[in-house]
């Protein structure tokens, strides 16, 4: 209750940058809203399946000099804090900060709808696992601020962000070539015959990422045992429903789509198709997250496509419902992320 609580406020202040003419009382708002999603996050206390598995042990450790992550700039930013205060609770304080500040520039510098956007936050869940996928959540929001620089073609600006993004998280990199993915004018005949191909291939492709993977440092995940379930049925079934309603709208407006659209429709669609191939995977399921993070963007912008108010109106909150549902399930009554029920600092 207490997530729901938050997620109505922090759409409630977006109401007023939708629909007044203010700047000054727009960008009021929006600070309040992102505030009221900050706090909750930054003064967490246990919230995370990786909480006190992994980071609250390596803050300890890089500051202590025993042992660092891979990623140099997540382990500056741990020396950083911990320059200051032996408290770890800054660390999510601090990283709490930089991963929604990245996330509400995206939605303000580029989404049609920022109400409909910062709803996907929670509903699209990249609240929640920003929670336990703390280092990734971090270099995922940079890639999305990114998007700004793909759509105005600046290659270089675009280039540094993926770089600043894979010194918290290494994967950050695998944008480069989805990126370069995403610019092509793909047909949506060739997406769904390129769709059942993969779909086909599936098995196929599973046990050559397995064989790969066990050539890798992630290799001991699946030697050990650790991770049996993979991404969830209704995970996968959410993100095709997106994908159809993509293609439909693009067929039914199709003198309304733009090259912005398309990218955005690319990186979805990619990010579907990565889904499919391992979904029994559930470290790939990490590179997927930099793909529906873009979903943010999308979806307002499939839903402004209709000319048609009533349509657009009954569309958008059946789709939402069927969102929040998903989250509900997903977050609270399965326990996703770790990060159901909340605790505070003020609680421990």
């Amino acid at each position: 209750m207490f997530y729901i609580i938050i997620m109505i406020l922090a759409v409630l202040f977006i109401l007023p940058v939708k629909y007044s003419k203010s700047k000054f009382v727009s960008k009021v708002c929006y600070i309040i809203s992102f505030m009221i999603s900050f706090l909750p996050a930054a003064l967490r206390y246990g919230i995370g399946t990786d909480y006190f598995y992994t980071y609250v042990p390596y803050f300890k450790w890089i500051n202590s000099g025993v042992r660092e992550y891979g990623e140099v700039g997540f382990n500056f930013l741990n020396k950083f804090i911990g320059f200051f205060t032996t408290d770890y609770q800054w660390l999510f304080f601090v990283t709490s900060f930089i991963i929604l500040l990245f996330i509400y520039k995206a939605i303000w510098d580029n989404s049609e709808d920022v109400l409909q956007s910062v709803l996907l936050i929670y509903v699209g869940q990249s609240y929640f696992y920003s929670m336990n996928m703390v280092r990734q959540s971090i270099a995922i929001s940079i890639i999305l601020y990114s998007y700004k620089f793909l759509k105005d073609k600046k290659y270089i600006k675009l280039l540094i962000c993926i770089v600043c993004a894979s010194l918290f998280h290494s994967s950050a990199l695998v944008l480069i070539p989805i990126f370069a993915i995403s610019m092509l004018n793909i047909s949506i005949l060739k997406k769904i015959i390129i769709f059942i191909i993969l779909f086909a291939l599936q098995p196929v492709f599973y046990k050559a990422l397995i064989l790969l993977l066990g050539y890798t440092k992630y290799g001991w995940y699946y030697t050990e045992g650790l991770f049996k379930e993979g991404i969830s049925i209704l995970l996968v079934l959410q993100n095709i429903i997106i994908l159809v309603l993509d293609f439909y709208y693009q067929k039914i407006y199709s003198r309304k789509i733009t090259k912005e659209y398309k990218i955005l429709s690319n990186i979805n669609f990619i990010g579907v198709c990565l889904m499919i191939l391992s979904c029994n995977i559930p470290l790939v399921f990490r590179i997927i997250r930099y793909c529906t993070i873009f979903q943010i963007l999308l979806i307002p912008k499939l839903l402004n496509l209709s000319d048609n108010d009533v349509n657009k109106k009954i569309f958008g909150s059946c789709l939402f419902l069927f969102l929040t549902v998903c989250m509900i399930y997903q977050i609270i009554i399965c326990g996703g992320e770790g990060v159901y029920p909340y605790e505070s600092i003020f609680g421990r």
